[in-house]
């Protein structure tokens, strides 16, 4: 790893964003990426859900699922962990695979920038990674309104909003326990998208940072990522103190986070954030309740589904049978139409045929009747002239003679 010095410390650091699921982290990734932080080598895809980019390596997501796993947890459980709880070898297994999977992911980076949203629950497990590395962990934590993150958590994976709070709430008590004392800066979501200068500018100073691009150049192409990141769910400040879903430990947790992030960092905040901790722990039972009756409610409501989609299922299928008898009639009915079509094509020219014939009789019929008619009438001119009445005592001596030849020649 190229360990280019950043600070004034002769020991190289790296930067860890800490902030929970839905909270925009991706958003300030890709600003501290434009400005010269270095992102993992095996970058998440895109999605719809973040089609700009998530800036974080797949290799250390899977090894924090497993690592929850392992402590049997998952992102969304909200148990304290306890990393105390491994063998010392099972720790050190750990942490030299999470070592090994740091130096390959920032093999050749500058200013490594390391981001997921679990490590808010395994921060101190990743501190301690990076310092045997030889890096410095500096934090950056940034929150989003809590009622903002719960809303895009129940859309994306249909999880209670009440709930989605809690995970919320577990994520930044648990991510500022495990870097108090550490270099850390507060930011806020809201904040960069409204205006990312101030928020860069105190994160340079908090961390003692000077990102090496900061041109015109790479300020504009700030802007018009920023401007293409998706602000879909969108809950007013206020909204966390009038809702009844919102309990009042988050709105006191959101409280003093907005105000480290506008002003600086209060240490007199602390043993309320523990009290508030100490708090979440203690309503675990009820929480855990609540929890099975919310994952009941959804079985419930998946079985009916399930049972309104076997029965739609069913009744698509009967439409589609009646469909296809339908079609199978219409195309019977279409070729007896055509047949029929056929058939009186036939008999049209059969009768046109016959009229043709009918039409030359009467035309033969009507020549011999008008020849016979000349005939008739060259007879009678015939019999009415001069010379046949003056042949006529010839013609009868003819035939006498042709009657009685005969008997004249035996004589």
């Amino acid at each position: 790893m190229n360990k280019s010095l950043i600070t004034s410390d002769q020991k190289p650091v790296s930067l860890v964003i800490l902030g929970p699921h839905r909270c925009g982290t991706s958003a300030l990734s890709g600003v501290l990426k434009h400005l010269g932080a270095d992102i993992p080598e095996t970058l998440m895809p895109a999605s719809g859900d973040n089609p700009l980019g998530y800036f974080e390596s797949l290799r250390v997501m899977a090894f924090n699922d497993k690592l929850l796993k392992a402590l049997g947890s998952n992102w969304k459980d909200l148990s304290p962990l306890d990393l105390g709880s491994f063998a010392p070898q099972v720790f050190e297994s750990f942490i030299s695979e999470a070592v090994e999977i740091l130096h390959e992911e920032f093999s050749a980076a500058r200013l490594p920038l390391l981001k997921d949203p679990r490590i808010c629950r395994l921060a101190g497990f990743w501190d301690e990674a990076f310092i045997r590395l030889g890096y410095q962990p500096l934090y950056i934590h940034t929150h989003r309104n809590p009622l903002e993150t719960a809303d895009s958590l129940k859309k994306r994976d249909g999880i209670p909003v009440e709930v989605g709070l809690l995970i919320w709430l577990r994520h930044v008590l648990d991510a500022e326990a495990a870097t108090r004392g550490k270099t850390r800066v507060f930011t806020n979501y809201k904040a960069l998208l409204d205006d990312w200068h101030p928020q860069v500018a105190q994160i340079e100073k908090r961390l003692g940072l000077s990102f090496h691009r900061n041109s015109i150049t790479v300020r504009q192409d700030i802007d018009n990522f920023l401007s293409n990141v998706l602000h879909r769910q969108r809950r007013a400040e206020e909204d966390v103190s009038r809702s009844m879903q919102v309990a009042d430990v988050v709105r006191d947790v959101f409280r003093i986070l907005e105000n480290w992030t506008s002003n600086a960092e209060n240490p007199s905040n602390y043993n309320t954030l523990d009290h508030l901790r100490r708090r979440l722990d203690g309503s675990l039972d009820q929480v855990a309740i609540f929890m099975r009756a919310q994952e009941e409610d959804q079985k419930r409501l998946h079985e009916n589904l399930r049972d309104r989609e076997r029965d739609l299922h069913a009744y698509e299928k009967n439409v589609q049978e009646r469909l296809e008898e339908i079609t199978k009639i219409s195309e019977l009915l279409l070729e007896s139409q055509k047949q029929r079509e056929a058939e009186q094509k036939t008999h049209a020219a059969q009768i046109a045929a016959l009229n043709r014939m009918l039409l030359e009789v009467q035309r033969q019929r009507d020549k011999e009747v008008l020849a016979r008619a000349k005939s008739e009438t060259h007879v009678r001119a015939l019999l009415s002239s001069t010379s046949w009445r003056m042949t006529a005592p010839m013609r009868r001596m003819a035939t006498f003679l042709r009657q009685n030849k005969n008997r004249f020649s035996n004589r």
